[in-house]
């Protein structure tokens, strides 16, 4: 009865093999171009029309984190508080929280471009929830204030459908960008929010792709020493069987050494789906225990 535990990987080799693991990860197969144009399929069917509870909702939303946020730069003084209310364009906010027939996408929009600025003090945690709330209130103000949104979503789809098109034909940074334009679009609109993103998820590109042959493997294996040699305390309890007729099993406790000897290799599995790597391990292992 043993308990044996046997180290196969060597420092360098452990660095090897995360690297490995970086570089090929686990991607799925890949979808095939028409799989990929069929999420698209007659989506101009699937307009959603917006429900004007939505921008009244935010707008609330926005509302109750101003008076958060005010009442906090407030209490710090107004020596304080100007200077930010001015840099946020806080009165640009405030006006714009009336009905949305009186709403200026423009100047909510000028106020966001400056929650995202750069001045020392808006990465707190603080602005935050505040930055949060103007996005969504400027999405739906956007999407409810569209003179005939539906005509523009059918445009959206088709100009879409193209731009997929043209990303599997030649996928490049100007054909992605071109596309995430279009998705973002429909992202902010509400619309076709399965399907923008399963089309992210599939069209996305990695940042650097790395190919790792066998040869190069074998020659990274060759650099480590595939001997292993060592000794290791073994430890493990059970219980022996009784020998006799209303005997109570007795408790073994074992101790003693593992000596293990042998090799190890890196062999690549056949994997048309993905990159698979086996660590095998061959020798043998002696327990001396107690």
């Amino acid at each position: 009865m043993t308990c044996i535990v046997v180290r196969l990987c060597t420092p360098g080799l452990k660095l090897f093999l995360l690297l490995i693991a970086i570089a090929v990860g686990n991607s799925a197969a890949a979808r095939s171009d028409a799989e990929i144009l069929s999420l698209l399929h007659d989506a101009e069917s699937r307009f959603a029309p917006p429900d004007e509870s939505w921008f009244y909702e935010t707008q609330e939303a926005l509302r109750v984190e101003m008076q958060s946020v005010g009442a906090t730069l407030e209490n710090q003084g107004s020596t304080y508080a100007d200077p930010w209310k001015e840099h946020i364009r806080w009165a640009l906010l405030e006006k714009n929280l009336g009905p949305l027939d009186s709403i200026n996408l423009a100047e909510i929009e000028l106020s966001r471009r400056w929650l995202y600025s750069n001045r020392k003090g808006l990465e707190l945690p603080f602005y935050a929830k505040l930055r949060e709330a103007v996005d969504a209130y400027l999405d739906a103000a956007f999407t409810l204030s569209r003179p005939d949104l539906q005509a523009e979503f059918i445009e959206q789809v088709k100009l879409s459908r193209a731009q997929c098109q043209a990303l599997l034909d030649n996928p490049n940074d100007t054909n992605a960008a071109a596309l995430g334009r279009t998705l973002g679009w429909l992202e902010r609109t509400r619309q076709l929010s399965t399907e923008t993103a399963e089309l992210r998820s599939l069209l996305s590109q990695p940042n650097a792709q790395i190919l790792v042959a066998k040869p190069l493997i074998q020659k990274i294996m060759a650099t480590q020493s595939p001997v292993v040699e060592q000794i290791l305390p073994v430890s493990d309890r059970g219980e022996a069987p009784p020998t006799r007729r209303f005997q109570i099993p007795r408790t073994v406790h074992v101790h003693g050494t593992a000596h293990t000897v042998g090799s190890i290799s890196l062999e690549l599995v056949p994997n048309t789906r993905q990159a698979e790597l086996s660590i095998v391990y061959n020798g043998q292992v002696d327990s001396h225990c107690t």
